[in-house]
């Protein structure tokens, strides 16, 4: 008899909440993490690099980003700078989870509703149901976080 294994166990949850960090572009070289740190350069070599280390650091093995493919708007910058993040953490041995970006910012990370009304201003979440208030890059990105660990943990 053959037992086939499969190669790639996938860790727990409890373990995925340790080691995966989801992130927000906010804006041109902007990054948001779920944790509240922010990034900022001017060069998205740089920008990378400092979000590798962060992530050495702190033991962050994943990272959750938005699939760009699936983002209607073209945006150059942003595209630039995932590519950039997708080639630094290949150095760096951390993997880079693309979950869908659909309505990453309209539901709030805590009680996971979404509400039309929810965005008071671009930069400002706000939740009418938890009365939840913070950037909605921040929760964007634990949102982000989320849909990573899901899809890693299947």
């Amino acid at each position: 008899m053959v037992l086939i294994l499969n190669p790639f166990v996938s860790p727990d949850k409890n373990t995925l909440l340790k080691e995966v960090l989801g992130i927000d572009i906010g804006g041109k070289y902007k990054i948001i993490c779920s944790t509240g740190k922010q990034f900022r350069d001017t060069s998205p070599e740089n920008l990378a690099i400092s979000l590798m280390l962060y992530c050495e650091a702190n033991h962050y093995k994943y990272i959750g980003i938005e699939n760009i493919d699936l983002l209607s708007a073209n945006n150059t910058d942003t595209r630039k700078l995932l590519t950039v993040i997708e080639r630094v953490s290949r150095q760096y041995h951390t993997k880079i989870i693309r979950v869908d970006p659909m309505k990453t910012s309209k539901i709030c990370h805590r009680c996971h509703t979404e509400a039309n009304k929810s965005r008071t201003t671009n930069n400002v979440f706000f939740c009418i149901f938890c009365n939840l208030k913070v950037s909605s890059d921040y929760n964007a990105s634990i949102n982000i976080r989320q849909r990573a660990i899901d899809c890693i943990s299947g």
